[in-house]
């Protein structure tokens, strides 16, 4: 999933949440404002969420109605 995610938003939530990574020094690492951040790690799992919550939704489709 992580891969289909644009490459800043990917950078920022792999060093915030699996390196648990400040923002500062996400910010720092990868040479961008600490807004820049915040506001891809919220639009990354804004992203994760909808792109888990359609396979999800396609995986139950699929075993409720098999083809």
């Amino acid at each position: 999933m992580l891969r289909r995610l644009p490459d800043v938003q990917r950078e920022v939530l792999v060093f915030r949440y699996l390196l648990d990574a400040s923002v500062a020094d996400t910010a720092a690492a990868l040479g961008i404002a600490e807004g820049t951040v915040k506001s891809a790690a919220s639009r990354g799992l804004d992203q994760l969420r909808m792109l888990l919550s359609a396979e999800y939704e396609d995986k139950r489709v699929r075993r409720v109605h098999p083809r």
